[in-house]
């Protein structure tokens, strides 16, 4: 649990987190994780208390495992992400992205991307070089989406 913003640096060393993470109340923590190795998010992130936001930086790679992630502002994924499982990307505050730009990005699971409270999507970003990838599904409150694919078939929804 987090009961402070935290900035996490580990060079080229991993970041691991083996469970659920949340804020440690209703005040929403801010997260971000920098590193040039593998990062890891083994749990939930944010189903008892959201983030106030997370963030990754670039040339590392993300593992989202636990397939939800909420905050209340933005998410932003630099390196390239894998998911582990269906993952729920969700905001509670008004105006936040969800990015995930890196092309180089695996992403092989459902996306949905949600909206909670006063949530809407300003920007969403998403990358990939799948073989086959599908765009989710939308909520209607997103204002930008930026589709980013290599060597991939795009589906896009109806």
């Amino acid at each position: 649990m987090l009961n402070a913003n935290l900035v996490l640096n580990a060079g080229a060393g991993d970041i691991t987190f083996a469970n659920t993470l949340n804020s440690f109340n209703a005040t929403a923590r801010t997260l971000t994780l920098n590193s040039t190795g593998a990062t890891t998010l083994s749990g939930a992130v944010g189903t008892t208390f959201a983030l106030g936001a997370l963030t990754t930086n670039a040339g590392g790679t993300t593992a989202i495992n636990g397939g939800n992630v909420t905050t209340a502002g933005s998410q932003t994924y630099n390196d390239a992400v894998t998911l582990g499982a269906l993952t729920t990307f969700t905001v509670t505050a008004a105006n936040s992205d969800i990015l995930l730009p890196n092309a180089a990005n695996n992403i092989n699971q459902t996306i949905t991307y949600a909206v909670s409270g006063a949530g809407t999507i300003r920007d969403i970003s998403l990358g990939n070089s799948n073989a086959a990838a599908v765009v989710p599904t939308l909520p209607a409150s997103f204002r930008n989406l930026t589709l980013n694919f290599s060597n991939a078939a795009i589906t896009l929804p109806a």
